[in-house]
């Protein structure tokens, strides 16, 4: 095992055979593309166009405090899926390229979820940004902290005055709202595994099918997910 920052895909006519680091290059017969937010600009970088999008998402972080929640809060009417229907279609897809544009106004869901150790996530806000530079500086963290605080105060008001820290990061996201794992159609040696709308419910059992399929080629679900299922 080898870990090292990734600067790069190493391309050979469609093939990818490895990968580049400020220390050297990395020989693979097969590459997967595990990069959420940044696989588009990633690829991109090699010369291959894949729909695969992003959101700049922001949130609050509580230190661990007394406050218990009993399950994961969403929004029953989710926003986010609606932007990314939006922002993803053909007509959207050559402004994606496009330097430092709002594709779309941003929407905030509020929710929250708690770890074991008792902090607490409150959210969110989605923003259609093409830069996937993070922190976007076109973002008002004291805004968007105000704002989270404002919505999660209508529904949880007992987490709206906690002491908390204001994120940002990417979300990957595809057309259809379902990840893209496999290969890049047209290419050899390169697979994907991003896009997944919820890593921490989805991430885990479809990490485990991803590595059987490499390794024996079958499985019920994988081929479903195909990076070719829209082309």
């Amino acid at each position: 095992m080898q870990i090292a920052p990734v600067s790069g895909l190493l391309r050979e006519g469609n093939c990818i055979t490895g990968v580049t680091t400020p220390t050297g290059t990395i020989r693979a017969a097969n590459v997967a593309i595990c990069a959420g937010g940044i696989t588009r600009s990633t690829l991109k970088a090699a010369g291959i166009d894949t729909r695969i999008y992003f959101t700049c998402t922001e949130l609050l972080e509580t230190p661990p405090v007394h406050t218990h929640l009993r399950t994961c809060v969403m929004s029953a009417t989710n926003q986010r899926l609606q932007l990314e229907t939006s922002s993803s279609t053909q007509e959207a897809e050559k402004l994606w390229d496009e330097p430092n544009l709002e594709l779309a106004p941003p929407i905030l869901d509020a929710g929250a979820i708690q770890f074991l150790d008792g902090r607490i996530r409150i959210g969110q806000i989605s923003r259609v940004l093409t830069n996937p530079s993070v922190p976007n500086t076109a973002v008002n963290p004291a805004e968007s902290e105000a704002a989270i605080r404002t919505e999660i105060a209508k529904i949880l008001p007992a987490l709206a005055n906690l002491p908390a820290t204001w994120h940002q990061c990417l979300v990957a996201f595809s057309p259809d709202q379902l990840p893209s794992i496999g290969e890049i159609p047209g290419f050899q040696g390169i697979h994907l595994f991003t896009g997944f709308s919820s890593p921490l419910v989805f991430v885990p059992p479809l990490a485990r099918r991803f590595a059987s399929f490499a390794a024996t080629r079958t499985d019920e679900i994988v081929p479903q997910l195909s990076p070719g299922r829209r082309t």
